[in-house]
């Protein structure tokens, strides 16, 4: 047998544990080293009765705390808050473990992991809370125990009892607050948009191209937005996000554009997509090319359809677009100085090419003259050995004839802009992986795509790809392979998508539309005929349910409490007696003149309260018993 306080020095030891997890990659260093290093010199100093007094201990948490509080301001407030919960709890662990301290690190342990949201909020969350409240309220039991009794050592028995009275206070308010969790309103704004300044750089597209600025690109396999749609052909996967129209030195960059343009809609496919958008440093919302529409979030919509948000999407966002997969962005005319400035130190091989397309007539005849140069160009596809420097397009145009999307598209426009025909670029990814399990597309970083727009009189403005050029871009962009690895990746990603959607998104427009759609189906039912088939189903499964609640909770009752129950029942309906918890059964039946009764309390009170559990043979006396008592009443 173990003793109480052990015990709860055990479940102490574990609710640090699990507050730290979350929290350590954001701590610093000496923090995040000393506070396992805590828990370790606590086990072993506990044994030994050494501690830090509480005098000591008051010194150096008021100066940890000064010591931090001078680092807060409007910009940084999440790291020192961060920082200073974990140097309070390594001095509390190190202090004395009487029952307050206890409650006090538990306390700490779930304020350490509620400020881990301050820099994520992960499916973990919910493990960890629901471990460490598990933690705190059995805690809350044995401390009671230990307060009573300090050397109390309790059987298995006596054990599993507490623990399942200390369970069944969070298990039973689960319910309500699954309930609260929908009903309760919400700002539209996440809680800590304002208080978490985590630095680092975002995953996302930039707001300007330059060529030759990298030897290699992104591959990385984070998901950056999930997209819920049917699935579609990979012809038609490009996700728009910037457009850059403009060259300064040696790189492209975004001015707003002039004039307006309106969106054409050919015969193509509408697709409406519910977009789930993970932190990122993009400046617009993505969406299938090309949007109609963006609700669910304010956003305006620019000359060249890019959404901008009314507010910022440092944090993860919900919302929904209305795209065509073969709409066409019309302008009836254009400023075609604006959208044929050429970038400066051009190489003469990109100029002949501009040169021979101008001989031609029309825009049209220019823009495949340019496309079939291309292709004789033998390029090929890579994200990695990237031409780099000041005549990385040269490079990549007549040397190493190996680049990524960023230098075909930058060369492409330049070629068409020295032609006399108009272009920009556009920003995106290309792509994506269909998650059958959830309906969704996951976008990842290394999807991210550079390709460009040109317009034609009286079409419109029209995407060209010209990676597509490429002799190896099917292979290089394919989708993944259906491999047991991909599957299980999907299967991970459903549960970070519903997560996002179900808790992280979850705002009062999601309300509305839950109680709206409630709504419906309960017009529904009004309005239809009652399904008596069903109803029958209904009573049936829920009378099944009740007796099978009702057995378990007959069959969980050991034999001696199942025999008080029923010894109890004869003492009501035959003699009107009831059973206190402050009177001895000797006590209760010493003026009953029954010998069987007698004979029951005797055999019952000799195991019980001996401590000891009743044998075979006693059980079935003691049915015997109950049930000549029954027969007489």
């Amino acid at each position: 047998m173990i003793r109480i306080d052990t015990l709860s020095h055990i479940l102490l030891y574990c609710a640090a544990i699990i507050g730290y997890l979350p929290l350590a990659p954001y701590l610093h260093r000496l923090p995040a080293i000393a506070l396992p290093a805590a828990i370790l010199a606590a086990v072993i100093a506990g044994s030994k009765g050494l501690f830090l007094k509480e005098r000591p201990a008051l010194l150096l948490a008021t100066g940890l705390f000064l010591y931090y509080a001078l680092q807060f301001n409007r910009h940084n407030i999440a790291i020192p808050a961060a920082n200073l919960l974990a140097s309070l709890q390594i001095i509390r662990l190190v202090g004395e473990k009487s029952a307050r301290n206890i409650l006090q690190s538990i306390t700490l342990a779930l304020f350490c992991l509620a400020a881990s949201t301050l820099f994520d909020l992960s499916p973990r969350f919910v493990i960890y809370l629901l471990l460490l409240l598990l933690i705190f309220t059995v805690s809350l039991v044995l401390l009671t125990f230990q307060s009573a009794a300090p050397g109390f050592r309790p059987d298995r028995r006596e054990l599993r009892s507490i623990i399942a009275i200390a369970l069944l206070q969070p298990l039973t308010a689960l319910p309500l607050i699954f309930v609260l969790f929908f009903i309760l309103p919400r700002t539209q704004l996440p809680l800590w948009s304002g208080i978490s300044m985590v630095g680092g750089d975002r995953p996302g597209i930039s707001d300007s191209v330059q060529p030759g600025d990298k030897s290699s690109v992104s591959t990385s396999g984070a998901t950056l937005l999930r997209v819920e749609m049917p699935k579609i052909g990979v012809e038609d996967l490009y996700w728009r996000a910037m457009v850059l129209n403009t060259p300064e030195g040696g790189r492209w960059v975004r001015r707003e554009p002039p004039g307006s343009a309106s969106v054409s809609a050919p015969p193509g496919r509408a697709v409406r997509q519910s977009i789930y958008l993970e932190a990122n440093r993009n400046r617009y919302l993505p969406a299938l090319d090309l949007p109609q529409s963006i609700s669910g979030t304010r956003s305006e919509p620019s000359a060249d359809r890019l959404y901008t948000p009314s507010r910022s999407t440092s944090g993860r966002l919900s919302y929904t677009a209305l795209s065509r997969t073969a709409a066409v962005l019309v302008e009836k005319s254009i400023n075609r100085k604006f959208y044929t400035t050429l970038p400066a130190n051009l190489p003469d091989g990109l100029k002949r090419i501009s040169a021979q397309a101008a001989t031609a007539g029309t825009d049209r005849e220019r823009l495949q003259l340019v496309e079939d140069a291309f292709r004789k160009l033998g390029l090929a596809y890579s994200a990695t050995d990237l031409p780099t420097g000041d005549r990385a397009l040269e490079k990549f145009l007549f040397v190493t004839r190996k680049g990524h999307c960023e230098l075909f598209a930058t060369a492409f426009v330049a070629a068409l802009r020295g032609a006399g025909v108009p272009a920009r670029l556009v920003g995106g990814y290309f792509g994506g992986d269909y998650n059958e399990l959830a309906g969704y597309y996951a976008i990842a970083e290394e999807r991210a795509h550079l390709w460009t727009e040109v317009w034609l009189a009286g079409e419109g403005w029209l995407r060209v790809d010209p990676s597509r050029f490429a002799r190896n871009f099917g292979e290089a962009r394919q989708q993944r392979k259906s491999t047991l690895l991909h599957r299980l990746q999907l299967t991970a990603d459903t549960l970070s998508y519903y997560w996002n959607r179900v808790v992280i998104t979850y705002d009062l427009e999601s309300q509305f539309e839950v109680a709206r759609a409630a709504g419906e189906r309960l017009r529904g039912l009004r309005q239809g005929r009652p399904n008596y088939g069903q109803l029958v189903k209904a009573g049936a499964a829920i009378l099944l349910l009740t007796a099978g609640l009702l057995f378990w909770r007959r069959t969980r009752q050991s034999p001696e409490e199942r025999l008080l129950t029923g010894l109890a029942r004869v003492l009501r309906s035959s003699y009107g007696i009831d059973l206190s918890p402050t009177t001895g059964l000797h006590k209760t039946i010493e003026n009953i003149d029954n010998p069987a009764l007698h004979e029951f309390v005797a055999i019952y009170t000799g195991a019980v309260y001996r401590d000891r559990a009743l044998t075979a043979a006693e059980v079935a006396r003691l049915k015997s018993l109950l049930q000549e008592l029954r027969i007489r009443k």
